[in-house]
């Protein structure tokens, strides 16, 4: 079954995987503190913890479990 929305599209989005260009448009997310509060284990790092959810992403994706979609707006790009 595949779980991702990926080549799918709505008014005014595009749905994709994740590809690694992608990871210091996320890197942000990881290196603000009220986004982490609430991760079982906080990484010290912001960028090891985005290499580290970028890796469960990618699994995820090589084995047919879904994953992460990126939501592009057709607007803005």
């Amino acid at each position: 079954m595949n779980y991702l929305l990926e080549g799918e599209e709505s008014e005014r989005l595009l749905y994709r995987k994740l590809v690694e260009s992608d990871f210091d448009t996320w890197l942000p997310f990881h290196e603000d503190p009220s986004s982490m509060q609430y991760w079982p284990a906080p990484y010290e790092e912001p960028d090891v913890a985005c290499r580290t959810w970028f890796d469960k992403v990618f699994y995820r994706y090589e084995n047919n479990l879904g994953g992460h979609n990126a939501l592009i707006e057709k607007e803005s790009g």
